[in-house]
């Protein structure tokens, strides 16, 4: 289940030889300072689980393990979860109920051993991606948020999650096509943005991505990050599978450089967090 490098065992064998000359509260406080997940969930193994050579009872760091059910981790939650499982209701102990943010692994655990009598609700492929993927914890409808081009936008996801390991210059196309998805859809809802977005537009359905990245109007309601998406569409604008030669000067176009599309990447965080915190206001 763990994949850890010699240093990381070592690691464990260090914190498991102090942890276990420290009182039972003592070593829980110093599990939960621990900040990698694998780490953390071999130690409770060791000190509170079921390692024969564990001092400590699981009860002892209830408290730890409530906390643990709703990590990010879900083989972290899931074994957090089976230890507080033993105080269920039959057992004669205070009973222990999941919380609502508790990892959606915990909840599937939890249904297989009868213990919840819903399945959770699937995860969204949107939802997916912008939080296990970008780290970015802003709480958004999609389906909401996007209409009738929610399944467009989360096909395009996917797509570009495939691409990601692929030709760089097809994960930049791609990412700017989602990106398109995004800001036509957060114009058209926002009051700043939709009378200037249906002017540019005129009879077409949208204005064009490279004309609207550049507007005033849209970089007064996202000023922090707007040049990311004018570089994104940029750089899909010259690569080679765009156009065949440059426009003004008639020079033969190239690929995109890995250096290119993953400093973009980095960058993307920061751009999709803005939009978002932007967009939660709206609906």
């Amino acid at each position: 289940m763990f994949s850890l490098t010699p240093s990381g065992v070592l690691r464990i064998a260090a914190l498991t030889f102090r942890c276990r000359r420290m009182s039972a509260p003592s070593a829980a406080a110093f599990v939960a300072r621990e900040r990698d997940s694998r780490v953390k969930g071999i130690l409770i193994h060791r000190l509170f689980g079921d390692d024969p050579r564990a001092p400590f009872n699981a009860s002892a760091c209830r408290g730890l393990l409530e906390q643990e059910v709703c990590s990010d981790d879900p083989d972290l939650a899931r074994y957090a979860a089976s230890l507080l499982a033993l105080s269920w209701p039959w057992s004669g102990r205070p009973a222990w109920r999941p919380p609502q943010a508790a990892n959606r692994s915990v909840k599937l655990l939890l249904l297989a051993l009868g213990m919840r009598r819903r399945a959770p609700r699937k995860v969204g492929v949107l939802d997916a991606f912008f939080k296990q993927r970008v780290r970015i914890f802003i709480p958004i409808t999609w389906r909401k948020a996007l209409g009738k081009d929610w399944r467009d936008g989360e096909q395009r996801c996917d797509r570009l999650q495939k691409l990601q390991l692929g030709d760089c210059s097809a994960w930049v196309l791609m990412l700017d096509t989602f990106d398109e998805v995004l800001l036509h859809a957060f114009s058209r809802r926002h009051t700043a943005l939709v009378a200037r977005f249906r002017q540019l537009s005129g009879k077409n359905h949208h204005p064009d991505l490279g004309v609207w990245v550049n507007e005033q109007a849209i970089a007064r309601v996202l000023p922090k990050h707007i040049q990311w998406w004018r570089d994104v569409h940029r750089t899909r604008r010259e690569a080679d599978l765009a156009h065949a030669k440059a426009k003004k000067t008639g020079v033969k176009t190239k690929p995109v450089d890995f250096k290119v599309a993953d400093a973009l990447w980095k960058r993307a965080q920061g751009a999709w967090a803005e939009l978002m915190n932007e967009w939660k206001k709206l609906i």
